[in-house]
Order: C-alpha cells, then structure tokens, then sequence
C-alpha cells in the first residue's frame, strides 16, 4: 500500500491534491501469458507485458483506481495514439464513454502519468501538455495530470465561444457523475 500526505494546494488555476491509501501495485505472478519476469508487470488493463518503470507504476495504480470508481476497462485505452496536427502523440490513459467506439473524437477523458519523483513545481508543464492533448480531442471533457502522489485535475469548458480549462475537486465516476473522493 502506498501513501502520501494529504493535504491541498492551489496552483496555476487547478486543484492539486495529495492521494491517500493508493491501492497495491497490480501483480499477478502467472497468468495465462505465463511467469512475469522480473521487472515487469502484465498491464492491469489490457494485460500487456510491459516494462516496470516508475511511469508506469503510477500508471498501473491509475488504471485500478479508474476501474474502482466503477468504469469498465472495455472503457480504458492505454497509450492512446492522438493525431495533432501533423504528428501523433500517445497518451498515458484514454477513457471512453460506455458503449462509444475507440476514436479519438469520442475520447472523454485524458490522464498523464509522471513518475513519483517528479516534483510538483514542474507540473505546469504536464498540464500544459494535457490541455494539448484536450485540445486536439473535441469531446474531451476531462483531464488529470498525476505523479501518483499528487494530481491536477481539470475540465475543458466552453465559456463565452472560448475554450476554458478548470480546475476541479472532482473526477467523474464511470457512471458519468463528479466524484468528490479524488484519493487514487
């Protein structure tokens, strides 16, 4: 069980929040894809083996959280390819609404993991580029920058003709409701 502090900052127009009790790091020894070597984990996910690095341990307790607030993982797309422009870009965690098709124009909510030690002081950056990646996705609602211990959540407004982003308290639930309880 992981834990940090908890506690609240304010900090370039978003919320920035401590997470409580984060759940256990998903393992599962053998599967059917056989015996995880070291180093590496089955992604909660989409049980791809992948690389144990701190990215993407965060990653890891992310996607159990998401799934505990009740969204499905048919919902969930890791590395998620995004066109920008002229290039692609991949995003940490992409989620759907129930039932849409895996295209960027139905993606509903972006999530950007960093590593724990990333300090907070460089999480303008991070968020700057989530809002890139909302930007270029017409339907997404939602954002959350974290490093696992600490995270940014936002939500992408239309206030007089002009796109806002906000900070948040909440995240949504996969039933489409604001979530007050932010603890990863």
């Amino acid at each position: 069980m992981f834990a940090a502090a908890a506690g609240t900052l304010g900090m370039a127009g978003a919320t920035v929040k401590a997470a409580i009790d984060l759940p256990p790091q998903h393992n599962p020894g053998n599967t059917a894809q056989g015996a995880l070597p070291p180093g590496h984990v089955y992604d909660y996910v989409d049980d791809t083996l992948r690389p144990l690095t701190p990215e993407e341990e965060v990653r890891q307790i992310v996607e159990q959280w998401l799934v505990g607030q009740g969204f499905a993982k048919s919902q969930i797309v890791v590395e998620y390819r995004v066109q920008m422009g002229s290039t692609k870009k991949f995003i940490d965690v992409g989620v759907f609404p129930p039932g849409r098709t895996h295209h960027q124009d139905n993606l509903w909510i972006i999530i950007e993991c960093k590593c724990r030690d990333v300090p907070m002081r460089k999480h303008d950056a991070g968020v700057a580029q989530l809002k890139s990646y909302m930007a270029a996705c017409p339907n997404a609602e939602y954002g959350m920058w974290t490093n696992g211990s600490l995270h940014v959540v936002i939500k992408k407004v239309v206030v007089s003709g002009h796109v806002e982003y906000v900070g948040l308290d909440r995240f949504p639930t996969g039933l489409g409701h604001e979530n007050e309880n932010l603890q990863l």
